[in-house]
């Protein structure tokens, strides 16, 4: 097919879900059959059916992840340091603390530059006698064991 006539550009891919394929191409399956509706299903590796409700189980959409082409991904997010933690000194964060609640988004602003920053400072500051937290992070258990 001609691509000017597709409203395709010559060099890029199209991705097409099976199921619109399917579609398109039903009556050729089941020629001479009028069809009068349709259903997305999905069968798993041990023969189990699941109708689904939406058009996409999303959970597959994780394969586009793994493909190489740059244009599926969002340029790389550099974390920005927070305005309160600015200063360079790493035991200002204890000057800081007292001055008020600092309030940090992850991951748009640096984990480094507060949490870690704060780990590091109290790890070093011979005054801490403990440090204590719930967690679930495996990079916050690193900073505490070295």
């Amino acid at each position: 097919m001609d691509s000017r006539r597709s409203g395709r550009s010559p060099g890029k891919k199209l991705f097409v879900p099976v199921y619109e394929v399917i579609r398109g191409n039903v009556h050729k399956l089941y020629y001479g059959m009028t069809l009068t509706s349709s259903t997305l299903v999905r069968l798993t590796r041990d023969a189990d059916l699941y109708d689904l409700t939406e058009e996409v189980d999303y959970t597959t959409l994780f394969e586009l992840c793994f493909l190489a082409v740059p244009e599926l991904r969002d340029p790389a997010w550099v974390p920005l340091i927070p305005a309160a933690l600015e200063d360079e000194d790493p035991n200002a964060i204890f000057s800081i603390i007292p001055a008020g609640d600092i309030l940090v988004h992850h991951p748009y602003e640096s984990f480094d530059a507060s949490v870690e920053r704060f780990i590091h400072a109290a790890a070093d500051d011979p005054q801490t006698v403990s440090i204590k937290m719930l967690t679930a992070s495996a990079t916050i258990h690193r900073s505490l064991n070295r």
